[in-house]
């Protein structure tokens, strides 16, 4: 498995830090992988699209997700009723 962590801005705070240094080293005990994409642009609307690589195609089978956490790509799981 691999996660892609889509993170704007150009600082950030100590507790940040702290907490992705934390979730990272979990990440590495769990043999999962990670990456990290991160950039900055003022326009909030332009570093979103950027990151998420709105210049790219992608298969039809991954979600969007924009939250006030964050944004992130996911692939989707079709669930068929049982």
């Amino acid at each position: 498995m691999k996660i892609i962590f889509c993170v704007p801005g150009n600082s950030f705070s100590n507790r940040f830090l702290k907490c992705w240094t934390n979730l990272t080293k979990e990440l590495h005990k769990r043999d999962i992988e990670y990456e990290l994409l991160s950039q900055y642009i003022p326009n909030v609307y332009k570093v979103r699209s950027l990151l998420l690589g709105a210049d790219r195609n992608f298969p039809t089978n991954f979600a969007l997700s924009i939250s006030s956490h964050g944004i992130g790509l996911s692939p989707c799981t079709l669930l068929s009723p049982s």
